[in-house]
């Protein structure tokens, strides 16, 4: 699993002492992917709900949310626990501009991560009254790669495959430099992957509705 963890990552000055210890016992807790004690230390040190939203949106010096780091190492039950508590993290980026979506991307790990951040994101939306899955698919880091992107250019097909599922709209979005993913797919000879984006461009209508076929598929 390639993780996004950086040493400095786990230090935050809140300005209050008690603060500090709690994040960093759940910092701890979320590399470990220590679902348990994460959950029932938030139970018990955040009784309030707004007080536990808040908290759960804290960011580190990289902005990584705790669902980000979850996700880094592979914690995805953790992550999903967090989501369920929190569903906006869905959306937060880090300090690179991705996504916990980004990372379990480039990560490759279609069976599991991708497959419940997509799930979690399903019934869902945000202010601007967009399905969540569509959003966080289309959505681009400092690269301007979206999670296809970042999936096509670290060769990871199944996951590739599953997001074209989910929005085959993303196929021609472009990066920083101009590529699409429809242009890297072409570009590496990927021929399965070029014929599911066509395909599914041709089957695409106005009604279409995001649906992570994939979960259906493993």
């Amino acid at each position: 699993m390639e993780e996004h963890h950086h040493t400095q990552d786990s230090e935050e000055t809140y300005g209050d002492a008690d603060n500090l210890s709690l994040y960093q016992q759940l910092y701890s807790y979320a590399t470990q992917g220590n679902t348990n004690r994460f959950q029932d230390t938030i139970e018990k040190e955040l009784q309030d709900p707004n007080a536990r939203f808040q908290f759960l949106s804290r960011q580190s010096p990289q902005k990584n949310t705790f669902v980000h780091i979850a996700v880094s190492f592979g914690h995805v039950e953790l992550a999903a626990k967090i989501l369920q508590q929190h569903k906006p993290l869905l959306l937060k980026k880090n300090s690179e501009g991705d996504t916990a979506l980004h990372i379990a991307a480039k990560a490759g790990d279609v069976h599991t991560t991708t497959n419940t951040l997509l799930r979690e994101a399903q019934g869902t939306t945000n202010v601007e009254n967009t399905g969540d899955v569509l959003t966080l698919l289309r959505m681009k880091n400092n690269e301007e790669n979206t999670t296809l992107h970042e999936a096509l250019i670290r060769g990871h097909q199944l996951v590739a495959k599953c997001l074209i599922e989910a929005d085959p709209t993303v196929s021609l979005y472009t990066n920083k430099e101009q590529k699409s993913p429809l242009y890297l797919a072409t570009e590496q000879g990927l021929v399965e992957i070029v014929k599911l984006m066509n395909e599914k461009a041709v089957e695409k209508d106005t009604k279409f509705k995001a649906s992570p076929l994939c979960l259906l598929q493993f």
